[in-house]
């Protein structure tokens, strides 16, 4: 959500210049790691998410950030569904699908009786309590709804430009989703890369921790899941962006 200790001033000096945001593919290409850092695509995205200048009155940010609020959870559920579709199709088994009550997870839960409903602290839309054999269907289970980030950003954008709110929030909440998934997702994508890797290495050792220090390997495999899954969640966002913004070019936009 965009921040701000002075609604209407505040948010746009911390923000990067609009300038920086018109980065095509072809230099993403050519710079595809260029600051990945977890300060630098929120700062982005804060960019990206700052559509108050289309609200009247006072406290545009609030009105903006409870448009996005209130987009991220009709966006949690194509994102949910769309984890278990990609995990059944893959060999996996949906143990639970969870809409967030605070989103309308009851009134799923009335047309589907495979979507549950539980409240949940604000900002979680859900989840998928998958199971997977594979560590490839696990990686398409994860990743798999953020397949609709760039329709997120491409709707942000023209509704800027069309001075939308409705436009600019139904996107909104699919860019919200993405730098979200952080502490979700792209962790979870972070710590089996590295779980994947490390029991590799225990197998050719034939040697696995255990005790306590199974306990601090699972810690750093958390951590470094976090920072990976960090640095994966901003490159994926960067070249989704710039994929955006050079077919819109291409498709005859005005630079």
């Amino acid at each position: 959500m965009v921040e701000s200790d002075d609604p209407e001033i505040k948010y746009r000096e911390l923000a990067t210049p609009a300038s920086e945001h018109n980065y095509t593919l072809e230099d993403f290409v050519k710079n595809p790691f260029k600051d990945l850092s977890f300060k630098s695509i929120w700062k982005e995205t804060q960019y990206d998410l700052d559509f108050s200048d289309l609200f009247s009155g006072k406290a545009k940010i609030l009105k903006n950030n409870l448009a996005l609020f209130a987009s991220f959870g009709i966006a949690a559920v194509p994102h949910e569904l769309i984890h278990a579709g990609v995990n059944k199709l893959t060999g996996g088994i949906n143990k639970e699908i969870v809409i967030n009550t605070l989103y309308g997870g009851h009134l799923w839960e009335k047309m589907f009786p495979e979507i549950h409903s539980k409240l949940m602290i604000p900002f979680i839309g859900g989840y998928v309590h998958a199971e997977n054999p594979s560590f490839t269907g696990n990686i398409a289970t994860s990743v798999a709804p953020y397949i609709l980030t760039p329709l997120g950003i491409y709707l942000v954008q023209k509704g800027k430009e069309k001075e939308s709110k409705v436009l600019a929030a139904a996107g909104g909440g699919l860019v919200a989703a993405h730098i979200g998934g952080v502490i979700g997702d792209w962790l979870s994508v972070g710590a089996r890369t590295i779980n994947e890797g490390v029991e590799v290495v225990e197998h050719k050792l034939d040697a696995k921790p255990e005790g306590y220090a199974a306990s601090a390997a699972g810690v750093a495999t958390l951590l470094g899941g976090l920072y990976l899954g960090s640095k994966l969640m901003a490159i994926t966002y960067r070249g989704m962006k710039a994929t955006v913004n050079s077919a819109r070019k291409y498709a005859g936009k005005e630079e």
